[in-house]
């Protein structure tokens, strides 16, 4: 099938634009998944967070929102009969103050699907939001609030990713259904992720069937665990284009001279004896993997392990030059975060790599916030994180189901019923925005044991 690299349903406003891989970034966009247990439920809130996270971490100058509609259980012909006009409509219909809306559609092997049934329902799914059901279940163009023509909308499907299956090999219906819905994909000009593909080429199959890879939830175990889950993540930020290069900076060891800069400044640098201090300002951070802090018991770092390749995805990349071969301790804003070894009179570190670290914990307090706009735990992403209460995105949709039944006046007048739901969810979109923001961080490297003779500058 035909891989596309532009999006057709993109119809651009004046609103500045720039390029993340594929897809286009504005100065108010708002981000939506719609999937199945393998986001909600208790596979946990893993994958589609992460991948949500990149737009948030690499353009903290821009408001980027989320929303989630994803719900276990359930499949394709729901997500358009349903979820989307149900909890999409009034969500898209209350951006008449954005300037895009990017909805990344998940496909689903609930419900038996074979190839030609899942692209027969995924055609609906790509119309939204110009035609899709009303209350009274009938296609509609009355698409409300913010005007198509004058917003910048776009759309993603994601593969189902290999499942384990009896044979010991990955499940080859998974890869049908998924042609399905990649051919509507193609026919209407959206891109996709080829899950399968990216996975299943890079691991070795024959898994078991107690392989930490899966969490057994159903029979047979289909469900991603943690390191595959970070594998499916990981993969799917590569084959969507995402600039791996993060942010860089090289330094002058000998002379404490500023070399080169991407995506960050160095507004002050001093050097020591055998040490440089320099100040580091980036303009953005990378997404990162859940990683245990005291807070989250998940591990998906596993996944470099499983796929080496994968430690290139995003590049924080610290370098240091012109200096003796010797060991150095690498600290930042005056803790101690790792030992390095000059090779060939050079160091480079990857933050990106290292978890105890100021940016990592940053891009992780992300995603517990975006735990939060869920009410889930951040402890497993997966639990209720307030049983018997029904908070932000719960109360949205419970709210939504209740006037959803009961509205028979239209699209627009359901729009205007939603939105003292809608604006309970704000301000955790406001507290998710100010998490993102970057702040001067110190970062020093000074010598600890010398290889050959001192060394002064």
């Amino acid at each position: 099938m035909k891989r596309l690299t532009v999006i057709l349903f993109s119809l651009l406003s004046s609103a500045m634009v720039v390029r993340a891989g594929w897809l286009d970034l504005t100065n108010d966009t708002q981000e939506t998944t719609w999937s199945d247990s393998l986001s909600r439920s208790q596979a946990g809130q893993r994958q589609n967070l992460i991948l949500l996270s990149y737009g948030i971490c690499y353009y903290p100058q821009y408001f980027v929102s989320f929303r989630d509609h994803s719900a276990g259980g359930h499949n394709n012909i729901d997500m358009w009969q349903q979820r989307l006009p149900q909890y999409g409509i009034p969500d898209i219909g209350l951006l008449a103050n954005k300037t895009n809306e990017l909805d990344i559609f998940y496909v689903s092997g609930n419900g038996v699907l074979n190839s030609n049934a899942m692209f027969t329902n995924f055609v609906p799914i790509l119309q939204y939001p110009t035609n899709i059901y009303n209350q009274a279940g009938k296609l509609t163009n009355d698409y409300p609030g913010g005007n198509i023509v004058t917003n910048y909308h776009q759309m993603l499907v994601v593969d189902d990713p290999p499942a384990w299956s009896a044979d010991g090999q990955f499940g080859g219906v998974t890869l049908a259904y998924n042609a399905g819905a990649n051919a509507a994909a193609d026919a209407a000009g959206v891109h996709h992720i080829d899950s399968f593909r990216n996975i299943s080429n890079a691991i070795v199959t024959g898994y078991p069937a107690n392989s930490n890879l899966f969490v057994e939830i159903n029979v047979p175990n289909d469900h991603p665990g943690n390191t595959y889950q970070g594998v499916w993540v990981l993969t799917t930020f590569t084959n969507a284009l995402c600039d791996s290069n993060t942010f860089a900076a090289v330094i002058d060891f000998n002379s404490a001279v500023v070399r080169s800069t991407n995506h960050c400044t160095v507004p002050s640098i001093s050097g020591v004896s055998n040490s440089v201090t320099y100040t580091l300002h980036a303009d953005r951070m990378a997404p990162v993997l859940w990683h245990p802090d005291g807070v989250t018991t998940n591990e998906m770092w596993g996944a470099f392990a499983l796929m080496p390749s994968l430690t290139n995805t995003f590049c924080e990349m610290l370098t240091f030059t012109n200096m003796p071969s010797a060991t150095y301790q690498f600290s930042m804003d005056g803790n101690f975060v790792t030992n390095v070894t000059a090779v060939n009179g050079r160091v480079d570190v990857n933050l990106w790599m290292i978890p105890n670290q100021p940016f990592q914990a940053q891009a992780q307090s992300i995603l517990y916030l975006m735990c939060d706009m869920l009410d889930i735990s951040r402890t497993t992403q997966s639990n209720d994180a307030h049983p018997g209460s029904t908070l932000l995105m719960e109360l949205y949709e419970s709210n939504a189901g209740v006037i959803w039944a009961t509205n028979t006046l239209g699209n627009t007048a359901y729009v205007g019923f939603m939105q003292p739901s809608e604006n309970l969810l704000v301000p955790t979109d406001v507290l998710i925005h100010a998490a993102a923001q970057q702040t001067n961080h110190t970062v020093t490297l000074s010598l600890i044991t010398p290889l050959f003779a001192p060394f002064h500058k």
